[in-house]
């Protein structure tokens, strides 16, 4: 009975306020009713109001007269903010990255170590004769293109990944945590040039008859590409690719500047910088000591490993500086155009900007494939002059002396993200520090 009261005199209070409130704003003079009948029947609304609220049960009424007074405007505001926030998938969109696919990221929680598993499984990809004829002739191609343009092109080992397994058993305090499980296998850096950075390449069909893409030849279109079909596709390997962010005590960004003889994501232009992450890697295995290789202490491959490595090689951050616990994953994803995964990390190491560009070292291991290093401040407008290509001399950066030459000669050139991993690594960082993110906020 009390609920049937409430609905009734709410109905009515609400029709008489809305009748109150079209009289307010009409433009014509009203001919049957007066200003005092329209403030009557405002007062009457209310009194129903009023009423309604007292006829429900007690522990409701609060709660009613909260919603009818404040809720409608909160909501609005709220339902306004939400449709204008973007999510993962559309803020790549929205920077126009292309040719990947969000696999699984971890924003609220970016995973650790702990998070993964591996197994080394054993896989030879099966092709046919013709595939194998147009491989070994690729490779001769690739390789006389690399030594006559001074390109690194070294048949290293590496890890190709088959299969991610996810469960989730019970951790040491208790509660269950995932797990993810790389089924990975033996590959090579000559096993990714062909196919996988060939895909897109005209071939003549064994026929000889018209040219096709290998992609056709091989049956591996972008949009059946992804980590769930890996073992599909046993005509294929799919090397693992590690990109790091890496941002200082000070709130800098770290970034590299590729070199023009990196065969992958390296400059194409002397009128351009060709901007990657801190640092961008691929798995290694060693073929003599597979401890050498990027192995955790109990010989499972790790890119977590990959990512110490490469800090250490490209950027002269050791051990004393870097703790492998620390390097947390973002996410992993799969580059349809280079058949790729990708996993991204993140890493805050306790020393400033200063410090680690007093650290850098043209003399690192890797200091080859970069042109030079720089930091820009952690904030969303400075990522986005990234993704705008802007002039060398636009970015907010901080850079060590030594690369103070590299700054002065190239102040008006072009800034261009080296490849859609470097645009996936910013992308997945600006997501977890800046969120919520308008495309108001990318204009």
């Amino acid at each position: 009975m009390q609920t049937s009261l409430a609905t009734l005199f709410r109905g009515a209070g609400f029709a008489l306020m809305q009748e109150r409130e079209q009289l307010a704003i009409d433009q014509s003079p009203h001919p049957k009713r007066s200003p005092s009948e329209g403030l009557t029947m405002e007062v009457l609304g209310i009194v129903l109001a009023v009423l309604a609220i007292l006829f429900v049960d007690p522990g409701d009424a609060i709660s009613n007269l909260r919603k009818w007074l404040i809720g409608p405007t909160k909501l609005a505001k709220r339902t306004v903010g939400t449709q204008s926030r973007l999510d993962l998938t559309s803020l790549f969109d929205a920077l126009g990255i292309e040719d990947m696919r969000i696999e699984k990221s971890f924003i609220g929680k970016p995973a650790g170590l702990d998070s993964f598993d591996a197994e080394v499984i054993e896989h030879e990809p099966i092709v046919s004769p013709y595939v194998q004829k147009l491989r070994a002739r690729t490779i001769q191609e690739e390789e006389n293109f690399a030594k006559k343009n001074g390109k690194t092109f070294d048949n290293n080992g590496t890890y190709a990944l088959r299969r991610v397994d996810v469960s989730r058993p019970e951790g040491v305090d208790g509660k269950r945590h995932n797990v993810h499980k790389l089924l990975l296998e033996k590959s090579s850096f000559y096993n990714f040039v062909f196919p996988n950075l060939c895909l897109d390449k005209l071939y003549p069909t064994e026929s000889g008859q018209e040219e096709i893409s290998l992609r056709k030849i091989l049956s591996m279109e972008k949009s059946d590409l992804s980590i769930a079909t890996l073992t599909d596709h046993p005509n294929c390997q799919f090397p693992i690719g590690v990109g790091t962010l890496v941002v200082t005590q000070d709130n800098y960004l770290v970034c590299t500047a590729r070199s023009r003889h990196e065969y992958i994501a390296g400059k194409l232009s002397e009128n351009e910088v060709a901007v990657h992450l801190s640092t961008a890697e691929g798995m290694y295995r060693s073929e003599k000591d597979p401890a050498s290789g990027d192995c955790l202490p109990d010989g499972r491959p790790s890119p977590f490993v990959t990512s110490m490595r490469s800090l250490d090689d490209e950027l002269n951050l050791q051990g004393n500086v870097i703790d492998i616990a620390n390097i947390l994953c973002l996410g992993y994803f799969f580059d349809t155009k280079r058949a790729q995964p990708l996993f991204i990390f993140h890493v805050k190491p306790n020393i400033s900007s200063k410090d680690l560009f007093s650290m850098y070292s043209e003399t690192s291991r890797d200091a080859h494939e970069n042109e030079a290093i720089f930091a820009i401040p952690c904030r969303l407008d400075a990522i986005r002059k990234l993704f705008e290509g802007v002039r060398l001399a636009e970015l907010p950066a901080i850079y060590p002396s030594a690369c103070d030459d590299f700054f002065k000669t190239k102040s008006s050139a072009t800034v261009r993200l080296a490849s859609n991993h470097a645009q996936t690594g910013l992308a997945i960082f600006a997501y977890k520090e800046f969120s919520p993110i308008t495309r108001d906020m990318l204009a």
